[in-house]
């Protein structure tokens, strides 16, 4: 961590991996090592009871170098040749607005998790930079799994790349790293204090896999705990002409986007198979032209049986609904059953590991989930992945920006409970309501209405 080349490094995962005192020496090399008197770094922790408890543990290193520790209006390190190191807290926020904008060499943000989205952690990512000859600057963060921004910090450092590589954004310069620490990366703990492994080690399994292991996969209040990479995900192959395909949608224009899902599921019944294989999304874009874009997207698709449909759709109050606006433009759908604990459940079951998978002779070999996802459909495994019970009813999902591809995919469950009710779903454009909307179009097209 310390020799980290990247302009952002992320370092921590599980507890007890030195983390904090690793930053500490990190933040003070071009002040101690480098002696520059122009630097200027920053701490940020996320309350200043925190805060204290750093500026405690850095006062032991730094004093013992030359600083000196001035406590207000927040405490301050300067060194004799001039050096400074500044320190702030996340809770508040005004106090840390001062600090941005202004050149910092090197940045700490300790406990990354704990900012719920990436906008701070952005401004404070461009108050980064140095115009001091030979002096990069860097910022670095350590967090461990958890928390209100455990989503970003893990789609932002995690999920690109393996650990320990570096990562380029398609056609920028700038460089990120994840390097994960554990206990055993910090031989002082562990000779002065073994029990802690054993605290760790007697932790509830979701959250000893995220403290002790620094698994970010796991997540302690995570909704659909049976979903696996490994058993819900696979790559993509070729759909066979026999399956049949299914659409799902879930509405939004902005800030919420359209969302339309492609699940393709097997004529097997006995060994029924379900592959989500596409995904897309829209954002700013009229029910016309996502049909449109539906249907181009699914020029090619054999035996469609079927979309299901957002029911906020079929609201008109004001006019046309946005229903009648994709039908007119040759989209048939049908309204999608919108419970939601029921469809939760639904989904619970698609996801499960419960379908038996028997080899020539009859043997067991394993159990295998009926829902495969392709591994291009990142949306919406990062959905079901990040999904968490709701505060306000523990049966429910909780709110949350990838949402959307979440409620899509319990429309499609919602709509799969039997082969009865796949021929209820074909004969909905016959229904009354679906005969009265056509009636509607036809007569605004003849200038009726």
């Amino acid at each position: 961590m310390l020799q980290s080349p990247a302009k952002e490094t992320l370092y921590g995962g599980a507890r007890g991996g030195g983390k904090t005192d690793g930053g500490i020496i990190w933040t003070g090399i071009p002040a101690i090592h480098n002696k520059h008197k122009k630097f200027r770094g920053l701490v940020v922790r996320e309350t200043s009871a925190s805060l204290a408890d750093w500026v405690d543990r850095a006062e032991e290193v730094y004093c013992a170098t030359g600083a000196r520790l001035t406590l207000s209006p927040t405490p301050t390190f300067t060194w004799p040749w001039g050096s400074k190191i500044y320190t702030g807290h996340l809770k508040d926020q005004r106090s840390l607005g001062k600090y941005l904008g202004r050149e910092f060499q090197r940045i700490t943000i300790e406990e990354l998790t704990q900012l719920e989205s990436e906008d701070l952690y952005l401004k404070l990512l461009a108050s980064v930079r140095s115009s001091i000859k030979g002096l990069r600057a860097k910022l670095l963060a350590t967090t461990n799994p958890g928390g209100k921004g455990h989503h970003w910090v893990k789609r932002r450092f995690v999920d690109p790349i393996a650990p320990n590589t570096l990562f380029h954004e398609r056609g920028s310069k700038l460089s990120r790293i994840f390097i994960p620490s554990t206990i055993e990366d910090n031989p002082h703990l562990m000779e002065n204090d073994p029990e802690y492994i054993e605290i760790l080690n007697n932790l509830p399994r979701k959250l000893r896999e995220a403290w002790k292991n620094g698994n970010w996969d796991i997540l302690e209040g995570s909704y659909f705990t049976e979903f696996s990479r490994t058993n819900n995900v696979c790559k993509p192959f070729v759909i066979p002409s026999t399956w049949a395909i299914y659409r799902a949608i879930d509405w939004g224009f902005y800030p919420d986007p359209a969302v339309c899902l492609w699940f393709a599921v097997s004529p097997d019944r006995t060994r029924r198979k379900i592959v989500l294989f596409r995904e897309r999304h829209w954002i700013r874009t009229t029910p016309a032209n996502v049909a449109k874009d539906i249907l181009f997207i699914s020029e090619n698709d054999h035996q469609m049986r079927y979309t299901v449909a957002d029911p906020s759709m079929w609201a008109g109050k004001n006019g046309v609904s946005d229903a009648e606006r994709m039908m007119e433009a040759g989209l048939p759908i049908i309204q999608a059953d919108n419970t939601r604990i029921p469809g939760w459940i639904r989904v619970h079951e698609l996801l499960q590991a419960n379908t038996k998978i028997f080899d020539s002779d009859g043997v067991l070999i394993r159990k295998a989930p009926q829902l495969k996802i392709f591994d291009t459909c990142t949306k919406t495994i990062n959905s079901i992945a990040y999904a968490q019970h709701s505060d306000k009813d523990p049966m429910d999902v909780a709110d949350f920006k990838l949402d959307h591809w979440l409620d899509a995919v319990r429309y499609f469950a919602m709509g799969r409970a039997s082969a009865g009710k796949d021929k209820a779903r074909l004969e909905g454009p016959l229904s009354l309501k679906m005969i009265k909307s056509r009636g509607t179009m036809d007569l605004r097209k003849s200038g009726v209405i």
